[in-house]
């Protein structure tokens, strides 16, 4: 499979990427799993998009919010026919190198679905807190602390 890597900020993103990026949200967080929630929820401004495109199309996406205290990942989806194929795997690998060009925080939070806690394992983040229900699927927040040092 063919695609190209896109990392940009609010301001750089054009409508058609802007459009698709929020379509295949839609498609696996509303559709897929039947989430019923505000995904236009105001911090797409403030966040570095990053997905991978190919096919004429979103493949895969998430997104760096950059919080006033800490980074947060999130909005972490990929087309159901391109699942399985290392696209988030690259996707996160991009977003962990654009935290380290851009250090400004101490922590990366995210709140990963149960069943993934050991893919964010992988880049260092750690369970925190109780597994808790957001929208009727079992969720956990993880933690990874960083520090200058981490990115020399």
């Amino acid at each position: 499979m063919e695609y190209k890597l896109q990392s940009k900020n609010w301001n750089e993103l054009s409508t058609e990427e802007l459009y698709q990026c929020m379509q295949l949200r839609s498609q696996v967080f509303v559709v897929e799993q039947s989430c019923s929630y505000l995904d236009l929820d105001g911090v797409d401004k403030i966040s570095q998009h990053i997905w991978a495109e190919g096919e004429g199309k979103v493949l895969s996406y998430l997104r760096v919010i950059n919080l006033e205290e800490k980074y947060k990942i999130g909005r972490v989806c990929t087309d159901s026919a391109s699942r399985n194929k290392g696209l988030a795997t690259e996707l996160m690998n991009v977003a962990m190198e654009w935290i380290s060009e851009h250090h400004v925080h101490n922590q990366v939070q995210l709140s990963a679905q149960q069943h993934l806690v050991a893919f964010y394992q992988q880049w260092g983040f750690e369970p925190v807190g109780e597994i808790y229900l957001d929208v009727g699927i079992p969720h956990q927040d993880m933690i990874l602390d960083i520090s200058f040092s981490d990115f020399n």
